[in-house]
Formats: structure tokens, sequence, C-alpha cells
């Protein structure tokens, strides 16, 4: 009897076990079921295609340099006695920088014109001598009197007194143009060097200096707008006139340009290193957002939205700027992009669209 009950119980541990298992297989199919009811849609964002005008961009790297910039210098080496404005100061046309000590050139010019006074009389004498008075120089012979003023001694007394009164008229210096005064290192009491400008003023126009590649030509031209922007602050957006393309491509394959910046920059100084951005029209193009294209082994892909679903497109991108494609191949006008959430979506997955 013993023998007849063993394999019965071990029959009836099989069918218990087998029955737990099944158990668990129904739920756990139950609850993968419910998984995949339970996912979303994914939200996305969508535009329609077409072709139109997209924006090339050249960008090079340039230099702020004033439209004008004079050096001044003082014609004597003198005593500075008073210097009157400091770097980074505005400055008007006229506006009296600095002034030396001019009691020299004072003095100078005083005994410089007492012997001009004397070669008058003397040249007065001379004409006297031969019939004639001052009152009577434009009727008499041109070389008569040209030979009455160097016996007096006239000629050159009348050049020295002229450049005496120019050296003294040069003991103040004043700006020549509206601008800002840049590089004045001399100090007051000191003596000016002759050899070395004394400041430099720079006028309140700015042009800045930068180069193309000789391939590139083609899209730009004078009078074209083009955008600048300091380095240290790319969010300063200036605009920019191309006045001067240089026709000469260097060893490099590059060529100068010349732009003049519009307005007034008061945080734009001379030498300052700042990016140009120039946009060129290239019609007749699928341009779609940087966005809708991801990266797929190694391939390009934009996503279609038809019917509620994301269909996958290998594409081939031609043109670039900073926030644009432009699309050669698949794509027609007409056709709904996925711009947005393109992240994690695959071929034929459900897409609803965002509400804006």
């Amino acid at each position: 009897m013993t023998k007849t009950i063993l394999p019965i119980l071990i029959l009836a541990c099989i069918l218990a076990c087998s029955c737990n298992s099944g158990e668990k297989g129904t739920t756990a199919a139950a609850k993968e079921t419910d998984s995949i009811a339970d996912l979303k849609p994914m939200e996305v964002e969508i535009m329609k295609v077409n072709r139109g005008i997209f924006n090339k961009e050249i960008t090079s790297n340039g230099k702020i340099m004033a439209q004008q910039k004079v050096e001044l210098r003082f014609q004597s080496q003198a005593k500075l006695k008073r210097i009157y404005r400091a770097n980074g100061d505005r400055v008007k046309k006229g506006a009296i920088i600095a002034e030396l000590d001019n009691y020299e050139t004072k003095i100078k010019l005083s005994q410089i014109k007492a012997r001009f006074e004397k070669a008058r009389i003397d040249l007065a004498d001379v004409l006297i001598s031969q019939g004639f008075a001052i009152k009577d120089t434009a009727q008499m012979p041109r070389e008569l009197l040209e030979i009455a003023k160097i016996r007096s001694g006239y000629v050159q007394a009348s050049a020295d007194y002229e450049l005496a009164k120019y050296d003294f008229s040069t003991s103040v210096m004043e700006s020549p143009i509206d601008g800002v005064l840049a590089n004045l290192q001399a100090k007051e009491m000191n003596y000016n060097k002759t050899n070395e400008a004394f400041c430099t003023v720079l006028g309140d126009n700015l042009e800045a200096f930068f180069t193309v590649l000789e391939s590139e030509l083609t899209l730009i031209k004078k009078g074209q707008t083009v955008s600048i922007a300091p380095y240290f602050n790319q969010e300063t957006k200036i605009t920019g006139v191309i006045t001067e393309i240089n026709p000469m491509v260097d060893k490099n394959g590059l060529v100068f340009v010349k732009v003049l910046l519009q307005g007034t920059h008061e945080g734009l100084f001379e030498g300052m290193n700042v990016k140009i951005t120039i946009n060129s029209a290239v019609e007749n193009k699928i341009v779609v957002p940087k966005s809708a294209v991801t990266n797929r082994s190694e391939k390009k892909v934009v996503f279609t939205y038809k019917k509620g679903m994301a269909m996958w497109n290998y594409v081939q991108v031609g043109l670039e700027n900073s926030s644009e494609y432009t699309i050669e191949d698949v794509l027609q006008p007409g056709d709904t992009i996925i711009t947005k959430g393109t992240l994690h979506l695959g071929d034929m997955v459900p897409v609803v669209v965002k509400d804006k």
C-alpha cells in the first residue's frame, strides 16, 4: 500500500506546480498587455515645407578700426606746461588737449618780429633809392622788386617771422577732429619728445576689417549689409555696410574687405576682435530648421508626419547656416515634417501634435 501511495503523492505535487506556473505566466502576460496599452503617443511639433530663400552665412574674424586716426605731435622740444585731457576723454574739434611752456618761443617771436620790421624799413629805403615807394610796388617791374627784397633782407626776415608765428601757435595742441583721446603717456613738467606722437585722436566713425575666401567673392558686394558682434558679447549685434573690397587675392587665397559700422558704439575699441556674419540669399531651396534633422546610424534623418505617425526618411543636407539646413532630396513641397520631439522617435511611431 505504501508503494501505491508514494507515486500518487508525487503526481499530485507535479500537477500543483504546473497550475501555479500557469497562473504566473498568465499574470505576466496580462501585465505586459496593460503596459503596452498605457503607452501614450509622443508629443511633437510640425511644419510644412516649401521652396524658398535660404540665407547662406559667411563668417569671418575681423578687427575694429577708427575710420579717422590722427597722431598729434608738438613741433618743438619744450616743457609740458599743462595737460588738459586724459585717455578715453571725448573731444570736439578745436578742443585744447595740452600746452607747452611757450616763454622761449614767445621771446623768439618778438625778436624775429623786430628783425622783420627792420627789414621792411630797409626795403623801403632800397625802393626810395630806386625812385619808388612801398605803395608803388604794384607798378614796379617784378624783377626789380625781387632784387630789392633780397638786398634789404626782407625775404629771409619774412620767412623767419612766419616760422616763428607757426612755432608759437603750435605750443597749444588742439584736436583736429571729433573723437576719443588715446595713447597719451606724457606727464606735466616733463620735456616733450618731438620724435614721438604725443597722443592719438580716434574718430567717432568705426570700421571693421576682415578677409573672405576667393571662392566666396560671388556672395558679397559693395553696399551689402553685414552683422558684427564683439567676442566678449555675442548677443550684441551691430549693423555694418561693405564699403571696400580689395581687388587682389593674397597668397593664402584671401581677399581684404572693409565695413563701415552704422551709428556710434561706446563699447567698441580700436583693435578689438569681432565676428563678421554676411548673409547671402540662395533661392528655390527646401529649408528646414536644424531641430528637424537628427542622426541615426551616422546618417541624417528627417521625420515626416502622416496620419498621426512619424515616418523615417534618410536625407541629404546641402547648405547650412546657424539655424537651418537645405534638403537636397526626398522631401517635396507641401510635406509636413516633425521639427521638435525627434530625439526618441522611430519609424511608424504614433505621435500627437503639441498645441502651440
